[in-house]
């Protein structure tokens, strides 16, 4: 027989850890960059560089699954 509640609970602990890990690494590559002496904002129109924006797009999405 499967045991569909100790499945569960097996994915559960191990996804919350993971996001509390990319939460960690979040914050350190942030507090990096706020130490930084060399910020450089880049600002991108619509149809530049598609390929950029569909690298912030991936780490848009990771960001929305870290806050629900």
């Amino acid at each position: 027989m499967v045991h569909y509640e100790k499945m569960y609970r097996i994915l559960f602990n191990k996804m919350s850890d993971i996001i509390e890990e990319i939460k960690e690494i979040q914050r350190q590559t942030e507090e990096m960059y706020i130490d930084s002496k060399d910020r450089e904002f880049v600002l991108l129109k619509s149809g530049e560089d598609s390929d950029l924006r569909i690298g912030l797009f991936s780490v848009c999405s990771v960001q929305e699954i870290i806050c629900t």
